[in-house]
C-alpha cells in the first residue's frame, strides 16, 4: 500500500464523535485499518437501554489503563446491537453489552459477555488474545467445582455461545434437577436460569421441550399430592419461564378442585394468576388467594422499598439507568396491586379496598397512579369509587399532573 493510501486510510479510520476509545467508522474500515496496523478488532455491542453497557461507558472504557492496552492491541468500534441487526445476528449477539474480538480477516478470537470493571476486562481481553477462549476458561474453572450448579451454570452459558447447544442443555438440566439441594442456588434456580433455558429454546427447541417434560412431570406428582410444595414451585416457575399463564391458571383450578389449597400453594401461586383472574374478572378468586389482601399490597411495597436501597448502592456512572429503573419499578407496583384493589371492589370488600388504595398514594402519589385506580375501579363497576378516588386526585395534584388523570376520568360512563 502506498503511503498516500495509508494516509487516507488512517484519516477515514480516526476517531471523531465516538466516545473513548471507540473510532467512527465501519466495520469493514475497522477490518482494513487492523491488518495495516497489525492489530485485532474490537466490538462493543451495546443498546440505549441497557444499564450494564452505560456502566461499562462510564467506568472501564475510561479507565487509563483500559484505554492505553486498546491503543497497543485493538482498533475498537461500538455498534448499537438494535441497529446493526444483521451484523449482531451474524455474530451471534444475544445479551448486552458483548465485546467481540475480530482477527483482522472478520473471524473471532474471543467475546466478553456482560459488565466488567477494568481489571476483569483487561484479564479476559488478554486472554482472547492469547487464543483462550470464555468457554476454555469456564472449563477450567469446572475442574473440582463439578458439583456446583453455578459454576457449571457459566460453563452452560459459554457452550450456548459458542453455539454449542446440545452440550449446553444437559449442563443447564443438571443444574436445574441437581440445583434444588442447593439453599443458595435457589433463586437462581427458578429465575435468571429458566431465562437461559428458554433463551436457549429460541435457537434449538429440545430446550423448550425439556422443560415442557420437567414441568408436566411436576404437575403430575401434584395431581397426587395436591401438598407438594416443592412441585408447585417448580410447575408455577416453568410455566412463567415459558409465558404459559393460562396453564398456571388452570392448574389452581385443578388442584382447588381435589381439595381447598393449603396457604403454602396459594402463595406459590398468587403472584402468578392474580393478573390473569382479575383480568377474567374472577375477582372473588383471586382474593381468596391471599389469607391477607391487604397484606399483599404493603409487602409489594416494601419488596420495592428493600430494591431501592440496593439501587441506591449503585456506583455514580449508573444515576441515570437507577433513576429509570426505579420509576420503571415503582410504576410496575402500583399496576400490580392496583389489580388487588379491583379484585377487592369487585367483590365487594370496599373497606379494605380503599385502605389499599391509600397505601398506593401515600407509596406513589402522582397522576399515574390515580388514573390506574380509576380505570381498575371502573372496571369492577364501582363506579363511586372511581369518581371519589379521582375527585381526591384531582385535589390533591399540581395542575401539571391532572391531564393524565382527567382522562381516566372521562372514560367513566355518566350515571344514568
Amino acid at each position: 500500500m502506498s503511503v498516500f493510501a495509508t494516509m487516507l486510510l488512517a484519516l477515514t479510520i480516526a476517531p471523531s464523535c465516538a466516545e473513548g476509545p471507540f473510532r467512527d467508522s465501519t466495520l469493514d474500515q475497522v477490518l482494513a485499518a487492523a491488518k495495516q496496523e497489525g492489530k485485532v478488532v474490537m466490538i462493543d455491542f451495546f443498546t440505549t437501554w441497557c444499564g450494564p453497557c452505560k456502566k461499562l461507558d462510564a467506568t472501564t472504557w475510561k479507565d487509563p489503563g483500559v484505554q492505553k492496552w486498546i491503543a497497543e492491541h485493538a482498533i475498537a468500534l461500538k455498534l448499537d446491537a438494535e441497529k446493526e441487526v444483521e451484523l449482531a445476528s451474524s455474530h451471534r449477539i444475544k445479551a448486552y453489552p458483548t465485546v467481540l474480538f475480530l482477527k483482522p480477516e472478520g473471524s473471532e478470537l474471543g467475546r466478553i459477555v456482560g459488565y466488567k470493571d477494568a481489571a476483569a476486562f483487561l484479564a479476559e481481553a488478554k486472554d482472547a488474545l492469547a487464543g483462550k477462549t470464555a468457554l476454555a476458561r469456564a472449563k477450567e474453572n469446572l475442574v473440582g467445582n463439578e458439583d456446583s450448579p453455578m459454576v457449571r451454570g457459566q460453563y452452560a452459558d459459554e457452550l450456548a455461545e459458542a453455539g454449542r447447544y446440545e452440550e449446553a442443555l444437559k449442563e443447564y438440566l443438571w443444574c436445574f434437577d441437581n440445583g434444588k439441594k442447593s439453599p443458595v442456588y435457589t433463586g437462581v434456580r427458578l429465575s435468571f436460569l429458566l431465562s437461559d433455558i428458554t433463551r436457549l429454546g429460541r435457537d434449538y427447541p429440545p430446550a423448550v421441550k425439556a422443560l415442557e417434560e420437567r414441568r408436566d412431570a411436576a404437575e403430575a406428582r401434584l395431581a397426587l399430592d395436591p401438598e407438594s410444595f416443592e412441585d408447585a414451585v417448580d410447575a408455577v416457575a416453568i410455566n412463567r419461564a415459558l409465558d404459559a399463564k393460562a396453564r398456571n391458571v388452570a392448574l389452581y383450578d385443578r388442584l382447588r378442585a381435589v381439595k381447598p389449597l393449603a396457604t403454602r400453594i396459594r402463595i406459590v401461586l398468587g403472584r402468578e394468576i392474580l393478573a390473569p383472574l382479575v383480568e377474567a374478572q374472577r375477582y372473588q378468586d383471586a382474593v381468596e388467594l391471599f389469607d391477607k389482601p391487604e397484606g399483599y399490597v404493603t409487602g409489594s411495597i416494601q419488596m420495592f422499598r428493600g430494591t431501592q436501597t440496593f439501587l441506591d448502592a449503585a456506583d455514580e456512572g449508573m444515576k441515570k439507568a437507577q433513576e429509570e429503573a426505579r420509576r420503571s419499578m415503582q410504576a410496575n407496583t402500583v399496576k400490580d396491586c392496583a389489580r388487588m384493589y379491583e379484585a377487592l371492589l369487585g367483590s365487594n370488600r370496599n373497606v379494605v379496598a380503599a385502605k389499599v388504595a391509600d397505601h398506593l398514594i401515600e407509596f406513589c402519589p402522582n397522576g399515574e397512579t390515580y388514573s390506574t385506580l380509576v380505570l381498575s375501579a371502573a372496571r369492577a363497576r364501582a363506579i363511586d369509587e372511581a369518581r371519589a378516588v379521582g375527585e381526591r386526585g384531582l385535589a390533591a395534584l399540581p395542575d401539571a399532573d391532572r391531564s393524565k388523570l382527567r382522562e381516566a376520568l372521562a372514560t367513566i360512563p355518566e350515571p344514568k
